[in-house]
C-alpha cells in the first residue's frame, strides 16, 4: 500500500460524529478566545455569505477589511468597510480576524505585515456551525462524504498519476479538516494559466474543436488562442448570462475575422435534458442557474448543439450544473472521446461523483487532477482519451 493510499484510509478510520464535534468545539474556541472582537476581511461575495452567517448568529463584526474601501464602498450590511491599514492606525490590532476572500495567501502576507496576529479562514465559522453556512460550494458537512466513501474510494482508484492520487486526498482532507496547509499555495500565474490547457497531460490536435460551457467573458478563449493561434477548426462557447454573454461577442468581434468566424457564441446553459431554467444573471463568474433567478434561459444538450462538429476538448465551468452537463453529451463522450477539462469544486461530492460519470461514460479514460488555486477553489478533473496522453 502506497503512502498516499494509506493516507486516504486514515481519512476514513476516523468517526464521524468525533469529527463533527472537533468542528464545532474548535470554532466555539476561536470565538471565545476572540472575546467577541472580531472583524471580516473581504467584501466580496465570501465575505457576505460570511457577515449574513455571523449575523443570523447574532455576532455582528466590528468592521468589514476590504483593500477596495472607497467613498462607493462604505459599508456592507450596515457594518463599516475600511482598508486593513486604516482599520490598524486607528482601531489596533487586537482582533480576530475571519478572512473571506478566494485566495488567501497575499491577504493573509498582507495582514501579517500590519501585525495582525489572530487571522482565522472563515471555513472555521462554516465547519463549527453547519446548519447555517453549509451546504456552500465544495464545503459541506462530512456527512457527505463518509455516507459515500465507496464511490469516494472508487474515483481515487481511477486517478492515473500520483499527483492526481495525491491532490485527490488533499482536496478530500481540505473538506474535512480544513487542512489549509496541505493545500497547494500561493496560487502561481503558471497554476491559473494551466487551467483547462495543462501542459504534459495532453496533446493538441491541429483539427482541434473546443466547446466552452461557461465561456463568461472570452477568458478561456483568449487562453486557447495564445496556444493554437489559428490552429482549430471550431469554437462553441456557451454563456447563458446576457451581460456576459454580450461582452462575449465584444471579445469575439474584436478578433482577426479569420478567427472570429470560427467561434460561435450561443446563449446556452447546457445540461441533461433540453428545456428552460431561471437564472440568476449578474454579469460575475458565479452566475448560474435559481429559483431565485429573475431571467430565463435555454438549456441544450451537448449531443444536440455539436452534432454537426463533433468536439475534441470540451471544457465545463458551470456553477454545479457539471454532472448534468456530461450527461447530456452522454453520445460524444461515447463516440468521440474528446478530452474534458471539468471543474469538480461546486459541490463536495463533484470530486468524486464527476470521474465517475465520466468513467462511466467512456472506461477508456486516463484522469488527472489539479487544482488551479489555493484551498480548495477552481479544482479540475481532466478525463483524457489514451490515445491522446502524453505519457502513454
Amino acid at each position: 500500500m502506497s503512502c498516499i493510499e494509506q493516507a486516504l484510509n486514515e481519512v476514513f478510520a476516523m468517526r464521524i460524529d468525533v469529527l463533527r464535534s472537533a468542528r464545532r468545539r474548535r470554532w466555539r474556541e476561536i470565538l471565545q478566545k476572540s472575546q467577541g472582537k472580531l472583524v471580516v476581511f473581504g467584501a466580496g461575495e465570501l465575505g457576505l455569505k460570511t457577515i449574513d452567517g455571523l449575523l443570523a448568529e447574532g455576532i455582528e463584526p466590528l468592521a468589514v477589511l476590504d483593500n477596495r474601501a472607497t467613498n462607493e464602498l462604505q459599508e456592507v450590511r450596515g457594518i463599516p468597510v475600511v482598508s486593513p491599514e486604516r482599520y490598524m492606525l486607528h482601531f489596533g490590532i487586537d482582533v480576530l480576524c475571519l478572512i473571506a476572500v478566494y485566495n488567501t495567501s497575499r491577504p493573509r502576507a498582507q495582514l501579517a505585515m500590519l501585525g495582525f496576529n489572530e487571522v482565522v479562514h472563515c471555513a472555521e465559522a462554516f465547519a463549527g456551525v453547519p446548519e447555517r453556512f453549509l451546504p456552500f460550494v465544495c464545503l459541506d458537512d462530512t456527512d457527505i462524504i463518509f455516507r459515500q466513501a465507496n464511490l469516494v474510494k472508487g474515483a481515487f482508484s481511477l486517478m492515473a498519476d500520483d499527483e492526481s492520487r495525491q491532490a485527490f486526498v488533499m482536496q478530500l482532507r481540505h473538506r474535512l479538516f480544513l487542512d489549509f496547509d496541505r493545500v497547494r499555495q500561493p496560487q502561481t500565474q503558471l497554476m491559473k494559466n494551466s487551467e483547462y490547457f495543462l501542459e504534459g497531460v495532453y496533446e493538441y490536435l491541429e483539427n482541434e474543436v473546443l466547446v466552452d460551457c461557461g465561456a463568461y467573458r472570452g477568458d478561456t478563449i483568449s487562453r486557447f488562442l495564445e496556444r493554437r493561434h489559428d490552429a482549430f477548426t471550431k469554437i462553441y462557447a456557451l454563456e447563458p448570462d446576457r451581460i456576459n454573454f454580450h461582452a462575449l461577442q465584444n471579445y469575439i468581434n474584436r478578433l482577426d475575422s479569420n478567427l472570429a468566424r470560427r467561434i460561435y457564441a450561443l446563449p446556452y446553459a447546457v445540461g441533461s435534458e433540453k428545456g428552460v431554467v431561471n437564472f440568476l444573471g449578474d454579469g460575475t463568474v458565479r452566475s448560474g442557474s435559481s429559483f431565485h433567478g429573475s431571467d430565463t434561459v435555454n438549456v441544450e444538450r451537448l449531443d444536440v448543439v455539436c452534432s454537426n462538429t463533433p468536439p475534441t476538448l470540451i471544457k465545463m465551468d458551470i456553477e454545479g450544473a457539471e454532472p448534468d452537463a456530461l450527461l447530456g453529451a452522454s453520445k460524444i463522450i461515447k463516440q468521440h472521446s474528446p478530452v474534458l477539462a471539468v471543474c469538480v469544486y461546486h459541490a463536495c461530492d463533484h470530486l468524486w461523483s464527476i470521474p465517475t460519470i465520466a468513467h462511466r461514460l467512456n472506461p477508456s479514460y486516463k484522469f488527472f487532477l489539479r487544482a488551479h488555486a489555493e484551498d480548495c477553489w477552481d479544482v479540475t478533473c481532466y478525463a483524457v482519451p489514451k490515445g491522446r496522453c502524453v505519457t502513454k
